[in-house]
């Protein structure tokens, strides 16, 4: 509640009190714009009537009548639509019997300033409307106002988002009914989640889904296509679950049901202050486009053996990319959580962290990042691992999608527990990119000990890439090509041990110089190779898993082929990798770091097959 601007030392009132005192919330408002978001604000103390003309910045803007609608407005449908920084002002004028104060609601994307016979009641306008509702609503800022008996001129201004130019306004009688559409958002969801299942249980039966899966003739791996009666020494094959596995691995786990019909996103784990272990997922179909897709988190009370059924942990009108989990060990009992909010079709979308202060049961409202050297970046997907620096600074990687495959990717940094963040290399759109490709895209960040960390990048071509740190994020080295690794156009999965520098890199191990984008063919087997000299050489690789399913759609982009976007947590000496499954579902793999030099090589496999 943005109470921060409300006049000091004056007898406040209950709700019930305000209610009674019979507050006209105006019915008609003056619209003023647009203008630009640096423009000066007009002066409105001792301004009583609402004129025909505002002059701002030495335009003279005239006004035009508008109204709320279920207590929101769209400017961008009134001014020509939304682009960041576009600016209106409201005008309104009540007419008071006696002096009162009242209780306001509202709610903008992005920022407001709201003022009252001159004097600022709410200011968003450094902050942001930070996301606090599903949906843009009265009940993000409620504040107090004290109005005068006789005319008082309220004066609004707005300035828009990215995804929208709207303003949400009421005042306290309608609180109720808001919460009432609020919960209203989360019963449609549940109707929708109902429905779908109900699709599920016909396809299934009719289908026979529920059976166990269509699996390849064979499989191909390390260059050889292996019949799956007929694996080497050293491999099995799990059938309920359609994939090859390594010996060492003493059996893979479903968690959570496999989702046939839509996607589930790039599985991501943390280990709860308590000792639980979360599993973060994202339902639904891809968050350009279901802006109602779901987060889930699934619990496990015993160290992986066995996972609660999952549940929804908030409710938001916005999309969902992926949920990334951060501990800062300086924050005793406290889990982050990395994400979006995305509202339109497309990649730039709001980025948001939320905070759990009891094991992940109950999370907070979203915050959302605004770099203060660019207050108007587009904002991009968070989708891998962010690190906590030893002396606090958080780093963290976005890229942004321009058109078909040009990605620039940008790190975040923040040095006050996410309060202010920063962007690197430079503001908007002078991030880094690949010169061949024009694509660098889903960076992760891994820390090597004391100052020093690793920026992986994602790009065609086979290789990934990565830039270095020696001071904390301030500065990074020029790009490189990690050495060693072969890797398709697909995320960078590295991931430190407890400490020092001593890293794992999960990798496909195989590249089709013919179909350098998104060939998903290419992820059809995952590896893994260690490095004992943070990342500047890496071990033989060794194999871990493949996919033995068969697609169901058979083009080069379906996500069929994959056993991708894993994420690891470490807990101890064991091993603990989540494996997303053809994004239908989210497989843990258990395995000791001892039994690391047990995996199969490409030279093992040929060697015990002959």
């Amino acid at each position: 509640m943005d109470r921060k601007h409300a006049p000091a030392k004056r007898k406040t009132q209950t709700t019930e009190q305000r209610a009674a005192a019979g507050f006209p919330f105006p019915r008609e408002w003056t619209v003023f714009g647009p203008v630009g978001q640096d423009a000066p604000e007009p002066e409105f103390a001792g301004m009583t009537v609402v004129p025909k003309e505002l002059a701002v910045a030495g335009k003279r803007l005239a006004g035009q009548k508008a109204a709320f609608t279920d207590h929101r407005l769209d400017l961008g449908a009134l001014l020509g639509g939304q682009e960041v920084g576009k600016t209106a002002y409201l005008l309104a004028v009540i007419e008071m019997d006696k002096a009162t104060e009242v209780e306001l609601g509202a709610g903008a994307d992005w920022w407001m300033k709201w003022q009252v016979n001159g004097e600022v009641v709410c200011d968003t306008t450094a902050t942001g409307n930070n996301g606090r509702t599903p949906s843009i609503s009265i009940l993000d800022h409620r504040f107090t106002a004290q109005l005068n008996a006789g005319r008082n001129l309220i004066a609004v201004r707005v300035i828009s988002g990215r995804a929208s130019f709207v303003v949400a306004a009421g005042e306290s009688q309608d609180f109720a009914g808001e919460s009432a559409r609020l919960q209203a958002i989360e019963e449609e969801w549940l109707r929708k989640m109902l429905a779908i299942k109900e699709e599920w249980l016909r396809k299934i039966k009719s289908e026979c889904l529920d059976a166990a899966p269509k699996l390849l003739p064979a499989v191909e791996i390390a260059g050889t296509s292996w019949e799956l009666d007929r694996l080497p020494q050293g491999l099995k094959l799990d059938r309920d679950l359609g994939v090859v596995v390594a010996a060492p691995i003493g059996k893979a786990q479903a968690v959570g049901p496999y989702y046939p019909y839509g996607s589930v996103y790039s599985p991501r784990a943390v280990k709860a202050p308590n000792g639980d272990y979360l599993l973060m997922v994202v339902y639904g179909g891809y968050y350009q486009h279901t802006p109602n897709n779901a987060p889930v988190i699934w619990r496990s009370t015993d160290q992986g053996r066995t996972w609660d059924r999952g549940v929804r942990p908030w409710t938001q009108d916005a999309g969902e990319h992926c949920l990334v989990p951060l501990v800062d060990p300086s924050q005793s009992g406290r889990i982050y959580v990395f994400g979006n909010a995305s509202r339109g079709r497309t990649h730039a979308t709001d980025m948001v962290f939320r905070r759990s202060d009891d094991n992940g049961h109950t999370w907070s409202a979203p915050t959302t990042i605004v770099p203060q050297n660019d207050p108007t970046f587009p904002g991009g997907p968070i989708h891998m691992r962010g690190a906590v620096m030893p002396d606090g600074a958080w780093l963290w990687g976005a890229y942004y999608r321009d058109k078909g495959n040009n990605d620039t990717q940008y790190l975040l940094r923040s040095t006050d527990r996410g309060q202010t963040w920063t962007i690197a290399p430079n503001p908007h759109p002078q991030g880094w990119t690949h010169p061949t490709w024009n694509k660098f895209m889903e960076s992760t960040v891994v820390p090597i000990g004391g100052p020093e960390a690793v920026f992986y990048l994602r790009a065609p071509g086979g290789r990934m890439y990565e830039k270095r740190t020696t001071d904390s994020g301030l500065t990074w080295s020029e790009t490189q090509e990690t050495p060693g690794l072969v890797h398709p156009d697909a995320p960078p999965m590295v991931f430190p041990f407890a400490g020092g520098k001593r890293l794992i890199a999960f990798i496909h191990n195989r590249y089709n110089a013919e179909h350098p984008h998104h060939y998903h063919p290419d992820r059809n087997a995952l590896w893994f190779a260690v490095s004992d000299n943070a990342g500047r050489s890496w071990g033989e690789p060794r194999f871990i898993i493949a996919q033995a399913k068969q697609p169901e759609h058979s083009q080069e982009t379906s996500c069929d082929y994959d056993v991708s976007y894993v994420d690891l947590l470490v807990d101890g000496c064991t091993l603990h990798l989540f494996v997303g499954d053809q994004q239908r579902r989210s497989l843990h793999l258990a395995f000791s770091e001892q039994d690391l030099a047990s995996f199969p090589t490409g030279e093992d496999l040929h060697t015990w097959m002959n």
